[in-house]
């Protein structure tokens, strides 16, 4: 994952692209190297494409010093 970088979710099921008849949201999780805080902190954003805030953007997601840095993307989805 790459600050600045969008990041699209498609879901396929036998080749065909469902990703219109689920709902999803984004999530950055895992732990900070700096100040130890871990989770899966919601990014807010649901059913669209994820762009990586800057770390000071970041960091209002994950309450870490570091933003982003350590965190890996995920997505749910039902």
């Amino acid at each position: 994952m790459q600050v600045n970088n969008k990041y699209i979710f498609k879901l396929f099921d036998n080749g065909q692209d469902i990703t219109d008849r689920v709902n999803y949201t984004w999530y950055l999780e895992g732990k900070s190297a700096t100040d130890g805080r871990t989770g899966a902190f919601n990014t807010g954003v649901k059913n669209a494409d994820y762009t990586v805030p800057a770390n000071i953007t970041a960091t209002l997601i994950t309450g870490s010093i570091d933003g982003a840095q350590g965190f890996s993307l995920a997505v749910d989805y039902e």
